[in-house]
């Protein structure tokens, strides 16, 4: 049996090849939406946000002797329990790594992490006086806002759609005109359009690969004359890391 930890849009991709070859196999997500986009080509869906004992649970219950990891690249905790466990129970793991875009550019430069963009972002938005425009989900927005409050800088958070979300944000101080919720990803017109009308002195995000949006941000970024502060990647872990599907395909059909 696989276990596949899903989430993304290549995870529907993967499961439709497991489900065609007719392999048996379990999606895990971490949110209702992802849940209705696993349903559509897995017949187990698990929504779940996996620690280590439920982790080593599911995969005894479930006679699981595969993890195929295709969760976003930015999800580094379930990545390294994932990689740790397989190693400790004598499973296989597979890593999917979306395709990083970000090349160099003058005003796009890599940061290390949240805190330390938070103290960029601020201060390039009142060198430029601009907005912090932060395309990098809900869940590492505390730094930002707390920053940007120390020189009164507005914040603009585009985020899910999704009401949890929503209640996070606003409980932040973060008001309904500060926050976009709107499900990407988005053309590089309609980038454009959102930074030039939040008034963007700042573009935040992860490179989170053409999948998720982060070329067409970055390139309407740069054409508004706009600098962009990515946040890296989490370090890739464990030796069977791929950045095409078929060669996973390959070793577990």
């Amino acid at each position: 049996m696989i276990l596949l930890l899903g989430g993304t849009q290549e995870a529907g991709v993967l499961a439709g090849r497991l489900k065609a070859a007719g392999k048996p196999f379990i999606t895990t997500v971490t949110s209702d939406y992802g849940m209705q986009l696993a349903r559509e080509q897995s017949a187990q869906v698990v929504r779940k946000c996996l620690d280590r004992q439920s982790l080593v649970q599911l995969i005894r219950d479930k006679g699981i002797n595969i993890i195929i990891d295709i969760t976003h690249p930015y999800a580094e905790e379930i990545s390294k329990l994932a990689s740790a466990v397989a190693e400790e129970m004598g499973i296989e793991y597979y890593r999917y790594e979306r395709p990083a875009v970000v090349g160099g550019d003058p005003l796009v430069e890599k940061v290390d992490s949240y805190e330390e963009a938070a103290v960029k972002a601020v201060q390039l938005a009142f060198k430029n006086k601009g907005n912090i425009f932060l395309t990098i989900g809900s869940k590492r927005l505390v730094p930002f806002v707390a920053e940007a409050q120390k020189l009164g800088v507005r914040v603009v958070a585009r985020v899910l759609p999704d009401a949890d979300v929503l209640r996070q944000v606003f409980a932040l101080g973060l008001t309904p005109k500060d926050v976009i919720a709107v499900l990407g990803p988005f053309s590089h017109s309609l980038n454009k359009a959102m930074f030039e009308d939040y008034g963007a002195g700042v573009v935040v995000t992860k490179d989170a690969g053409s999948v998720g949006g982060a070329d067409t941000k970055i390139s309407a970024a740069l054409e508004l004359g706009i600098p962009v502060l990515v946040i890296k990647r989490p370090e890739t872990l464990g030796k069977n890391v791929f950045t095409v599907i078929d060669e996973i395909l390959r070793r577990v059909i």
